[in-house]
């Protein structure tokens, strides 16, 4: 049994996803007894990178330069974004629903964590060149923005201070990829964060090769 100041948090976690899912989804709270709240308007991508973990941080014409090359995919239940043992090709930035990341499949499978609106994925495989080690699967209706490799490419050329901008990201350790960084696989990563600054400068080489 969970004790009182157990409890406490988990209910404010709980309500913090509850306000984002209809934040994202253009719903406004009610309330019993007081006037209707105005109708909430849904994010747009530029607000979704501004609040996200991986692209926060970065100026708003950092922002804007990357936003131009985002697709949006729209995936139902069972649908995944990534899938343990594949190459890793895009980033994906969730602008709604709900994605269970989770490893192994059938009975072996195991949940790590459900992801969120302004959650990311498919950073650490990019940066290490690595095949990922984890499922991103949609368990309701999802809309993503997908970011391949070759739009981060195109930017670099046109923007190459961007690689900076990526590396302070870095910097932040765990935060900046939190639903990436969930992984046991990953544990060096977390213990030593300047292990994802290294890959990324390897990977931001690479891409300006």
């Amino acid at each position: 049994m969970k004790s009182g100041s157990d409890v406490l948090p988990a209910r404010t976690e709980m309500l913090a996803q509850i306000h984002r899912h209809l934040r994202y989804a253009g719903i406004g709270f009610g309330v019993g007894g007081v006037a209707p709240l105005p109708s909430a308007t849904a994010p747009t991508l530029a607000d979704v990178m501004a609040e996200s973990d991986a692209f926060g941080a970065l100026s708003p014409e950092e922002r804007d330069q990357l936003a131009e090359h985002f697709v949006v995919v729209r995936l139902e239940n069972d649908e995944a974004l990534i899938r343990e043992g594949q190459m890793p090709e895009a980033i994906f930035l969730l602008s709604s629903g709900t994605v269970e990341v989770s490893q192994g499949e059938g009975s072996q499978r195991r949940a790590l964590l459900h992801a969120s609106p302004g959650d990311s994925f498919g950073m650490i495989g990019l940066i290490t060149g690595e095949a990922s080690t984890v499922t991103a699967r949609a368990v309701t209706p999802v809309t993503a923005y997908r970011l391949d490799k070759e739009a981060i490419a195109t930017v670099l050329h046109t923007r190459p201070e961007l690689a900076a901008s990526l590396e302070v990201q870095a910097k932040r350790g765990p935060v900046w990829l939190r639903c990436e960084m969930a992984e046991q696989d990953h544990t060096q990563l977390i213990a030593k964060p300047g292990l994802v600054l290294d890959r990324l400068r390897d990977f931001l080489h690479r891409l300006n090769a």
